[in-house]
């Protein structure tokens, strides 16, 4: 969906039916959020989480740290 489908609301309509909002997002809904004729911001659903083995380094045990970290330098 390009910017110019989206709905757009104002920060102060967004504050006041904050509720609604993110209800709509749940459902689907994206917005640009606007303030003073500029788009600011995007409220959009989350995107589907992935598989725990497709994020690289996240589990237990995958990221290495550097040992020389602790070594001042020469």
């Amino acid at each position: 969906m390009g910017e110019a489908e989206k709905t757009r609301v104002g920060v102060r309509d967004l504050r006041g039916h904050l509720d609604f909002y993110l209800n709509q997002a749940r459902q689907g809904t994206s917005f640009l959020v606007m303030a003073h004729g500029e788009a600011v911001a995007e409220l959009r659903p989350p995107q589907p989480a992935g598989h725990p083995h497709e994020q690289p380094r996240r589990r237990r045990g995958q990221t290495r740290v550097d040992t020389t970290l602790d070594t001042p330098p020469a």
